[in-house]
């Protein structure tokens, strides 16, 4: 081992009947929650006597992961496109969003909104910013938004595209199998609902 390899500190408290890892780096992960790049990992446990032992991080989140949005939208004559984003989140996903918000002040959420929107392929106007206090980690994370795009698609050729701020996609039937394993985050169940009026 070398110093480089030491990047994080985090807290192993041991209880009678189990280890609880902790880590306040983030400031707003939820209580137990160690992030993706943490969990399964050698950690070097110093005790405060007796000798110093690697030990392996918890492999699993403390609760079930999860993104829930939900999209309220409709499409008027034109490409005027009105929507309402919803999004609840629990687990790695739920501390990028509280990070962020955590760290803007409440004055400026919705520039913050609108730059989450064009990020995510959205390019039109965020208004009616909502979330929930990004310090209240007992509880998933909450946010939403109103949604205006002049434009939306390609009215002219009744093309439109998919309407999802997260991964929205499977692979053709006649794919063929890729050459190299491909990363996915086994933890998360990604629920998307998508009620649109044409």
């Amino acid at each position: 081992p070398i110093p480089l390899q030491f990047d994080h500190m985090i807290t192993l408290v041991k209880l009678k009947d189990r280890d609880v890892w902790l880590d306040s780096t983030p400031e707003v992960a939820p209580s137990r929650m160690l992030l993706a790049g943490l969990r399964d990992k050698l950690a070097l446990e110093i005790p405060a006597t007796g000798d110093a032992r690697l030990v392996k991080t918890e492999a699993a989140l403390p609760f079930p992961s999860f993104v829930h949005e939900t999209i309220t939208g409709k499409l008027e004559k034109g490409g005027v496109l009105t929507a309402h984003f919803d999004l609840t989140l629990r687990g790695d996903a739920e501390v990028m969003y509280r990070l962020a918000y955590h760290t803007v002040p409440r004055a400026n959420w919705q520039e913050l909104a609108q730059r989450i929107s064009y990020n995510n392929g959205f390019a039109g106007d965020v208004s009616a910013v909502d979330a929930s206090l990004p310090e209240k980690t007992a509880e998933p994370f909450h946010v939403s938004w109103d949604y205006t795009r002049k434009d939306f698609g390609d009215w002219g050729n009744r093309r439109f595209p998919g309407l999802s701020t997260w991964f929205d996609a499977k692979l053709a039937d006649e794919a063929t199998a890729p050459k190299r394993a491909m990363l996915l985050d086994p933890t998360t169940e990604t629920v998307v609902d998508r009620k649109s009026v044409v």
